[in-house]
């Protein structure tokens, strides 16, 4: 089959396998396409052509395109860099997002803040759970602080994590990159997370008693809401962060966390 669709880059738009069947997609020529499968496979009754609206071959170009100008925005709307046929976008870009999609259909695989597009795409998921502390560390408090009090529904909102040791004894322990979210007032599920890569590094957080520390944290507003909205509505959020917090007694494979929470901001419309 690979031998055949590789002689028509042209029209060929791409494989998939659905149950038993395999599908195999042409922009022109359906019913050439299909005799000409059926007659090089050994079970022809399990092949089904169907259209595709672009080839593979421009499709990955076209792809490549849009991701290199997404690139030189300065609103910075995509994630990162995904795989084959899938753009990744922040939550305040869904106009852009149906801009795509109308473009290209169900041919680009489109991903905004932590739902996928369109809206009818994503999944009947739980409420996420507000993050509970699972270790106990003694003397050690933690709270947020932010940098801005106002965002724009989808943005994001850098501030601090504040270690302070309160106890009588050294605290030590390794954490890494902070993110965290935001919480509707009076909700016991979160409303908000960051959505974007991180760097994978640990910082040591080690405080004498009496001692403070503080290290970097982003918070998102891209909506985790079981709904189909893809930016908290607009209100007043706490922010929450869960912070990995590991010592040197933590057992191998456990990943112990603490919260830090209680700022407070208002989100506005986008």
């Amino acid at each position: 089959m690979r031998d055949y669709v590789a002689g028509f880059p042209e029209v060929f738009g791409g494989i998939r396998v659905e149950g038993d069947l395999v599908v195999v997609a042409f922009t022109a020529d359906l019913d050439e396409h299909r005799r000409g499968l059926q007659a090089s496979v050994e079970h022809p009754e399990l092949v089904r052509v169907e259209h595709a609206r672009y080839s593979e071959a421009k499709l990955t170009a076209d792809i490549a395109a849009i991701r290199r100008r997404l690139a030189e925005d300065p609103r910075r709307p995509q994630i990162g860099v995904s795989g084959p046929g899938r753009i990744q976008l922040r939550a305040p870009f869904a106009t852009l997002a149906g801009e795509l999609h109308d473009l290209y259909g169900d041919a680009l695989e489109i991903t905004v803040g932590n739902k996928r597009f369109p809206p009818g795409k994503i999944e009947r998921r739980p409420p996420v759970p507000v993050p509970e502390p699972t270790v106990a560390v003694p003397g050690l408090e933690l709270s947020v602080v932010v940098d801005e009090r106002t965002v724009a529904a989808g943005e994001d909102v850098h501030g601090r994590v504040v270690f302070i040791n309160e106890g009588s004894d050294l605290v030590e322990g390794m954490t890494g990159v902070l993110t965290g979210g935001v919480r509707r007032e009076g909700d016991d599920f979160m409303a908000g997370s960051f959505t974007g890569p991180v760097r994978l590094v640990g910082y040591t957080v080690r405080l004498e008693p009496g001692q403070r520390t503080e290290l970097g944290l982003v918070v998102g507003t891209a909506s985790c809401l079981p709904d189909t909205s893809y930016v908290v509505p607009p209100g007043l959020y706490e922010v929450i962060a869960a912070v990995p917090f590991r010592q040197a007694d933590t057992p191998p494979g456990n990943h112990p966390r603490l919260v830090a929470r209680g700022a407070r901001i208002t989100v506005d419309p986008g």
